[in-house]
């Protein structure tokens, strides 16, 4: 016979698959993770693979925070996330 399943993980599976995973949760904490100013000029577009995609409205931006990408990861990493963010790709296009 198999293990029970707990109702609570089943629950957070379905509530993280109804905000749009970790994605989403990324989105929802990205102010209060970057900042009101960073997070002006910047927008997380998806993660796969461990590789979060994020839209920066120009150059100036994606040199700026290129520089915090390290620290960036490392707060990331400190929120509830399935799967942990190794890298980060800054691109034009917001």
């Amino acid at each position: 016979m198999s293990e029970p399943i707990r109702i609570k993980s089943v629950v957070e599976k379905f509530i993280k698959k109804l905000t749009g995973g970790d994605i989403g949760h990324i989105r929802t904490a990205w102010k209060s993770l970057l900042g009101e100013e960073d997070a002006k000029h910047a927008v997380p577009v998806s993660l796969k693979g461990g590789k979060l995609l994020v839209d920066v409205d120009s150059s100036v931006w994606i040199q700026h925070l290129t520089i915090k990408k390290k620290s960036i990861i490392k707060t990331l990493n400190n929120i509830d996330l399935e799967k942990p963010v190794d890298d980060i790709c800054f691109k034009a296009g917001k």
